[in-house]
């Protein structure tokens, strides 16, 4: 083996003990960065970008939308200037433990932006909690709670 690859070798395997050392013991990963430890202490519906919510849902000013079949789900200011599209390629009712990941195509604007941004983000389950997920996405520090009702599903 020539000296770029046991480099290379030795570098991959730094990165996967790094990462495993990153969870706890208990299965949930913890200390991933203190952006995705903030966002696990949030309670309210919404996207969160860093530290900060882009957009949280709330009933008094907010709307949003949801279409089982199509694995889609819109939040939504009621004077429409910032939103939140999220379509599921893996259908959430299907993670069933901490740590599962699930593709998250997300479209959203901004309530001070003149155009949206669209992604797609490997999404880790970080939490669920009663009827609640966070999901989250280490190398853009984002995340997405969405409300199990939101989805159709009882307890």
């Amino acid at each position: 083996m020539d000296m770029i690859k046991m480099k290379k070798t030795v570098l991959r395997l730094m990165l996967a003990s790094s990462l495993l050392a990153l969870c706890s013991c208990n299965g949930e990963p913890k200390g991933l960065s203190a952006e995705s430890d903030s966002f696990e202490k949030r309670d309210a519906v919404g996207l969160v970008k860093g530290k900060n919510y882009l957009l949280l849902f709330n009933k008094t000013d907010s709307q949003f939308v949801y279409n089982f079949k199509r694995k889609y789900i819109r939040f939504q200011a009621d004077d429409q200037t910032c939103y939140v599209n999220a379509f599921f390629r893996d259908y959430p009712k299907d993670l069933v433990e901490i740590n599962d990941v699930l593709m998250v195509e997300l479209t959203y604007k901004e309530r001070s932006a003149v155009q949206e941004k669209k992604l797609t983000l490997p999404m880790i389950l970080l939490k669920q909690q009663e009827q609640m997920y966070w999901l989250w996405n280490e190398e853009e520090k984002m995340g997405l709670i969405v409300d199990y009702e939101l989805f159709g599903l009882t307890k």
